[in-house]
């Protein structure tokens, strides 16, 4: 090459790097060690393990709370030194509860949806109000409750902004909601402000639960996300328009190829779903400008589909920062998070001790 032209392609190659970096934000992965452990002894009828927490506070004092399949009670476990409690629910007459799946804990009452709907149960155990499942999939040759294949309940957590608690559904058709809000108190229903992505809702049906949203809400914004892509949306309610940030990890792929799980015979399907990578519940906090996000690697056998790598990604909006760590082997993959603060459930606690990993987020 003549010298005359090296000098201008030599400075276009620059130009070209300088102009990547600057549009490629900051991406650390690293070993998450910069966390405390925390335990309390607990007793009967207090579980060690649960498959979904949810946090609590009450008179200043955290408590996480998960269902007791073995005694149909609602515990109350206590991390500030008082007392643990349970709220016993009834099996059957008029304040009967069915088995629950997702739920929320308000300051005094748990909302819970299960086969019969969504169930309103008071902290003594007696229910204040039942919303059948065909008002909440109303009109039903518009929605359903759940997929038709391939459930995982415990990757999907409910979120409530006040009395408001936050439903995604099935839609069987594109454009409409995505779901619905729900309001405990005044006991109403909105639609959810938008709609599964054109390339999700046409495989409903293969994705199973890897295509529910996750969603949340703070201050003005209803934040959301899908398992099967590492895109984060932002709905602004006083705007009413959507942002979309896409907080890539270096670990995973950041988008499923959600034609893969178009196999005609469901067990396949199910076992797809199951094995598969996912992108978990994401949190955003408005004051620092920060996203929070735990997402899975896929695994190669079902019998190590609770051994699979776990990652929590911290991505800084102000900053332009992505820092990505591994979770420690024997985390689990349930988790709360509360005031700025992650508790994470260990995989495995003796039956007098109950532990959780405490993070603090905004020291990553």
């Amino acid at each position: 090459m003549k010298r005359s032209l090296l000098y201008p392609v030599l400075a276009l190659v620059l130009l070209c790097l300088q102009s990547a970096c600057s549009e490629n934000p900051k991406h650390l992965v690293l070993d998450l060690t910069d966390y405390d452990s925390i335990a309390v002894s607990i007793d009967y009828p207090i579980l060690s393990n649960y498959t979904q927490l949810q946090p609590y506070i009450r008179n200043g004092e955290m408590y996480v709370v998960g269902y007791n399949y073995y005694e149909h009670y609602y515990d109350f476990i206590n991390f500030s030194g008082g007392k643990h409690f349970s709220v016993a629910m009834q099996r059957e007459g008029a304040d009967g509860v069915l088995t629950p799946g997702n739920f929320v804990v308000l300051q005094d009452k748990i909302v819970c949806k299960n086969q019969e709907g969504v169930v309103v149960v008071g902290m003594d155990g007696k229910v204040k109000h039942r919303l059948p499942i065909q008002e909440l999939v109303h009109p039903e040759n518009v929605y359903s409750a759940t997929p038709r294949t391939a459930t995982l309940g415990n990757y999907n957590y409910w979120d409530a902004d006040g009395d408001c608690i936050f439903i995604p559904l099935y839609p069987m058709e594109s454009g409409v909601p995505a779901g619905k809000i729900y309001d405990s108190e005044k006991r109403t229903l909105e639609p959810l402000p938008f709609s599964y992505p054109d390339s999700i809702q046409q495989s409903i049906q293969s994705l199973g639960s890897l295509s529910a949203p996750s969603v949340n809400g703070d201050a003005d914004r209803i934040v959301y996300n899908y398992p099967v892509s590492s895109k984060v949306y932002q709905y602004d309610r006083k705007t009413k328009e959507t942002k979309v940030v896409d907080i890539r990890t270096l670990t995973v792929s950041n988008e499923l190829d959600i034609s893969e799980f178009n196999i005609p015979e469901q067990k396949g399907r199910f076992t797809k779903v199951l094995k598969s990578s996912r992108f978990n519940w994401v949190h955003y906090n408005a004051k620092s400008g920060r996203y929070y996000r735990v997402h899975l690697a896929s695994t190669e056998s079902l019998k190590t589909m609770f051994d699979r790598k776990s990652y929590l990604m911290v991505y800084d909006e102000k900053k332009n920062e992505t820092k990505e760590y591994l979770l420690p082997a024997d985390f689990s993959n349930v988790y709360v998070v509360q005031d700025n603060v992650m508790y994470v459930a260990y995989k495995k606690n003796t039956d007098d001790v109950f532990s959780l990993a405490k993070i603090e987020l905004e020291k990553l």
